[in-house]
Parts: C-alpha cells; structure tokens; sequence
C-alpha cells in the first residue's frame, strides 16, 4: 500500500512539474538588438593592425594583448617558478 501511495505521490510530482514548465515571457519586451554588418564586424577586428616590432604577447585568462615593455607579473608568495 505505501509503495501504491509513494508512487502515485510520484505520478503527481511529475505531473505538476512538467505542467509548471512552460515558455517564459520574461523577455517579451527585451528590446531588439540589429545584427552589425559586415562592414562594421571588419571594423571591429581591425583587420590592418600591426603588432610593434619589439611587442611581446600576453594573455590574461582568454583576453590577449600586445606590450611593448618587458612585463613582470606579481605572483603570490605560494606560487612557485616553473
């Protein structure tokens, strides 16, 4: 009998919860963004730079930048060297 209750209580859960997922409309009213151009998506990779000749490359996580200057970055004192 409790194994007959425990799994109707189940059947109910599982009802109530796929009847709970239904499409958001949160962003209804999210304004509408327009995709750039081609033009603009050139512009914004700046196809046409050129590194120095003395740069060096650096990256910090995913972002990667070019220095000029020898660069030292500070380490925690439980860092060890590799």
């Amino acid at each position: 009998m409790t194994s007959c209750r425990a799994l109707s209580w189940g059947s109910l859960l599982l009802a109530l919860s796929l009847l709970a997922c239904k499409a958001s409309s949160a962003n209804d009213m999210a304004p509408q963004v327009p995709h750039p151009s081609e033009q603009d998506v050139a512009k914004a990779f700046n196809v046409g730079y050129q590194p120095g000749l003395k740069s060096t490359q650096e990256c910090l996580g995913r972002l990667m930048f070019n220095v000029e200057a020898p660069i030292k970055w500070a380490l925690s004192a439980s860092t060890t060297a590799v």
